[in-house]
């Protein structure tokens, strides 16, 4: 009777032992894939750059991507600045269709302007090319929308002589789906000149 009991006694250790045996490897390969998967997190937030003397570092991919969308941010602007206030007889219409796929409600108060001024008639009559020189563009990525501004000299060249002036201008800028006029996927609103003095006659 005595060896029965110290058999069921063994036996239910035996088990306890067994099934404390197995949560804790149940445990230990929990903690193992949650260890795993917060490393393969960091790994895939890390990516290889090479810069051009051909040294590789690393470098994190979300502070990759505000950089890149913010490259994406000053392009937009610099290419509607462009478009906008640099053309000739030729480009004009061109310049304007496609830049007013990279603006919202305001380019259309400017495009009504560009048509009671009569912009492409008097680029015929006088024979003018407008060109622009940007100075500086900022986006301010703390902001949302992000706001910013642009500078740059615009000039106006004529047969009689060039007039240069300043075009200095703020903008907000909103995120928007991509599409084939608009790679970007940015939106202009609120475009303001707050600056466009003439500094210069020849």
């Amino acid at each position: 009777m005595k060896s029965l009991f110290d058999y069921k006694s063994a036996y239910k250790t035996s088990m306890m032992f067994f099934a404390f045996v197995v949560c804790f490897c149940v445990v230990v390969v929990i903690m193992m894939a949650l260890y795993m998967h917060k490393e393969l997190e960091k790994q895939n937030a890390m990516i290889y750059v090479m810069d051009k003397t051909g040294t590789i570092s690393t470098a994190d991919k979300s502070e990759l991507d505000v950089a890149g969308r913010l490259f994406e941010y000053e392009d937009h602007v610099k290419t509607f600045y462009r478009k906008w206030y640099a053309f000739d007889e030729n480009s004009f219409d061109s310049n304007i269709e496609s830049a007013l796929y990279m603006i919202g409600d305001v380019g259309k108060k400017m495009y009504q302007k560009y048509m009671e001024d009569n912009i492409l008639r008097t680029l015929k009559q006088m024979n003018m090319t407008v060109t622009v020189e940007i100075k500086e563009v900022y986006v301010d990525m703390n902001t949302m929308p992000r706001t910013g501004h642009i500078t740059g000299i615009q000039t106006i060249k004529r047969v009689r002589g060039n007039v240069s002036r300043n075009m200095n201008c703020t903008f907000e800028l909103w995120d928007v789906s991509r599409s084939r006029n608009n790679p970007h996927g940015v939106k202009i609103e609120k475009w303001d000149v707050f600056n466009n003095s003439v500094i210069g006659n020849e």
